[in-house]
C-alpha cells in the first residue's frame, strides 16, 4: 500500500511539475542537451523526510521553445535511492 501511495503521489506531483514546465520561459542548463526545468523538496512517501524531485527536459538547441522529452528523478530523503521516470504519454 505504501508503494501505491508513493507512486500515486509522484504521478500527481509530476503532472503539476510538467504543467509548470510548459509555462517556464528560462531554464537552467545541467549540461549537454538535458536541461533542469524544476527541482523541489517534498515528502512524497510520508516518512517525515523531504525527498528531492527533479524534472529534466531534453531539447536540440538552447534556444528551442519546446522540449522533446521529459525525465522525472525522485531521490528518497532517507535512503538516497534514485528513481527515474520518463513519462511516455507526452
Amino acid at each position: 500500500m505504501k508503494r501505491f501511495k508513493f507512486v500515486l503521489s509522484l504521478f500527481f506531483i509530476a503532472c503539476i511539475v510538467i504543467f509548470i514546465a510548459y509555462n517556464i520561459k528560462g531554464t537552467n542548463s545541467s549540461g549537454g542537451k538535458s536541461f533542469l526545468i524544476k527541482d523541489l523538496m517534498y515528502d512524497i512517501n510520508n516518512d517525515n523526510l523531504a525527498d528531492k524531485i527533479e524534472l529534466y527536459g531534453k531539447k536540440n538547441n538552447v534556444d528551442d521553445n519546446e522540449f522533446l522529452s521529459f525525465e522525472l528523478i525522485a531521490t528518497d530523503g532517507d535512503s538516497q535511492l534514485k528513481r527515474k521516470f520518463s513519462p511516455e504519454f507526452l
